[in-house]
């Protein structure tokens, strides 16, 4: 299998660092408010379900490569972390194996990394 072109990753990661909070803003792909008891920081996720990421060319672009390339897979949404700090790892509530079958499989991309500027 050949990897993601440079080019793609380079338009997904521009796209959602400049965006994050008008393309991708909570509005309009809230996560959970909490997961098993655990309260979700909604100001650094994002959960984009199928159905909302048409009008997102690059998304649909990232998507579209992985069912091309693994034909079993449907991609049923995406959950997109903006970290704050070095080693920021998944969140202490992400378990996909305590959802069973309604998630099989996750697929991490790290889109990447860019300076945070308080100004």
């Amino acid at each position: 299998m050949g990897g993601i072109a440079v080019s793609q990753m380079q338009n997904i990661s521009t796209d959602i660092q400049n965006n994050w909070d008008t393309t991708y803003s909570e509005s309009k792909f809230p996560p959970s408010k909490a997961f098993d008891g655990g309260k979700i920081d909604r100001s650094t996720n994002r959960h984009l379900q199928r159905n909302t990421w048409n009008n997102i060319p690059d998304m649909c672009d990232l998507v579209n490569y992985f069912e091309s390339q693994y034909r079993r897979l449907r991609v049923d949404s995406v959950w997109l972390i903006k970290k704050t700090r070095e080693n920021d790892g998944f969140q202490g509530w992400h378990r996909d194996f305590y959802l069973k079958t309604d998630i099989i499989t996750t697929i991490v991309v790290n889109v990447g990394v860019g300076e945070v500027n308080d100004n």
